[in-house]
């Protein structure tokens, strides 16, 4: 029994690596629970996806405005060509900013929302249901509404409608709008 006291046994230095892999399991289960724990954290805090509020909200908007857009405007241009020692007229696209007015309509209910954009903001190719875009990411606060909308695979606009003024902004890098909404009722006629 002297001769193997100090000297780690067969059974022992298993039970040793053994001891030192499962501190190193408990780690690694510890760092994947924190990360997990991270994620759920961000996800119960109101970052989901769509984050709608008032779930019984239900509102008609119409928005008169205006904004720009960015298009390839043609442009005449007459240059000497010294070959020839000729005036030549040629056509250019230059990229410039195109102003336009028009109407959004918006539609929430619940904890969805619609938007028909002016047909001055929409590009030849879109994605839409009869013209009206669906608005994701969805939030609606006591002072905002705020969302995106997606008009095709290149073009995705930031929604943002004041509660308290109506002052509404459709932002991208391709264009914007800005008007101001009012509240419509839809079962009240005019005539």
């Amino acid at each position: 029994m002297a001769a193997t006291f100090g000297k780690p046994t067969r059974s022992r230095s298993l039970l040793n690596e053994g001891g030192m892999r499962m501190k190193s399991y408990f780690a690694r289960d510890r760092i994947l629970a924190s990360w997990f724990a991270c994620l759920l954290g961000v996800a119960s805090s109101g970052v989901a996806p769509v984050r709608a509020q008032d779930s019984g909200l239900s509102l008609n908007l119409i928005c008169p405005g205006s904004g720009s857009v960015t298009k390839n405007q043609p442009e005449i241009v007459s240059r000497y060509d010294r070959d020839d020692k000729k005036f030549r007229t040629e056509t250019q696209l230059r990229l410039g900013k195109k102003s336009f007015s028009g109407t959004a309509y918006v539609e929430v209910a619940g904890q969805s929302a619609r938007i028909r954009l002016p047909s001055g903001l929409l590009p030849l190719i879109r994605n839409s249901n009869d013209g009206w875009f669906v608005v994701k990411d969805l939030f609606i606060g006591e002072g905002e509404i705020t969302g995106t909308v997606r008009i095709n695979g290149l073009n995705k606009k930031k929604l943002r409608i004041d509660r308290s003024s109506g002052v509404i902004s459709l932002r991208s890098g391709l264009g914007d709008f800005n008007g101001r909404c009012d509240a419509h009722d839809v079962t009240q006629r005019r005539f």
